[in-house]
């Protein structure tokens, strides 16, 4: 019976060292265990990528049009009708290499205005050529189609005239590699109801291109 005592009476000092050592919680809302960190946040997301036919390609350059194509200015209807005036728009691309000019793209129209709006836009003209000489031109045969366009509206303070070329080749009579090429240029063509014309390609500039 003594034996017994002895041992009740070192269970408060036992389980006071258990608790002190260990820090055992008895009662179950005490043993909880912390939520988790929460999760890092998400990384930033990528930057979008530029709009498509946007960036410049250095192997375009800019002419005007009567300069790379040998058309002569284009001029449209000069004379003026009431308040109305009228004139024309226009710009060349050009791609060479350091032997050839490859091909040319050009765009006009003409256009007429009143101060308020563009009272009518009309004689759109648009020109693919393809300059490789012969007989370069035999293993290279460029070829050049019209993709989409978009038409200008009159009526408007402002509109747009766009169109998108596709120039394609692929080499004849190289057996050591597939030589294909793809290029799709673009010119753009803003007119507005002061007469004035502005010109963004895939030149990569933008700049004032009344021809008349």
């Amino acid at each position: 019976m003594a034996a017994l005592c002895l041992m009740l009476a070192a269970l408060p000092a036992a389980a006071g060292a258990a608790l002190d050592s260990e820090s055992v919680c008895w009662d179950p809302v005490d043993c909880v265990p912390p939520p988790p960190p929460p999760p890092p946040p998400p990384p930033p997301p990528p930057p979008p990528p530029p709009e498509e036919g946007v960036g410049p390609d250095p192997a375009y350059y800019e002419g005007w049009v009567e300069e790379e194509l040998g058309l002569g200015a284009s001029f449209g209807p000069s004379i003026a009708f009431g308040r109305e005036d009228c004139g024309s728009a226009g710009i060349a691309i050009v791609k060479r290499n350091a032997v050839s000019r490859i091909w040319s793209l050009m765009h006009r129209l003409k256009f007429c205005w009143d101060g308020y709006r563009v009272t009518a836009a009309w004689d759109r003209e648009t020109l693919g050529s393809t300059l490789v000489p012969f007989p370069a031109s035999l293993f290279y045969p460029w070829r050049w189609e019209l993709g989409s366009e978009t038409l200008p509206a009159a009526g408007h303070a402002s509109t747009v005239s766009r169109i998108n070329g596709h120039f394609g080749m692929c080499a004849v009579g190289i057996k050591v590699i597939d030589l294909c090429k793809d290029d799709y240029p673009w010119i753009r063509i803003e007119v507005d109801a002061s007469g004035r014309a502005t010109c963004t390609t895939s030149a990569g500039s933008s700049r004032g291109c009344r021809l008349s």
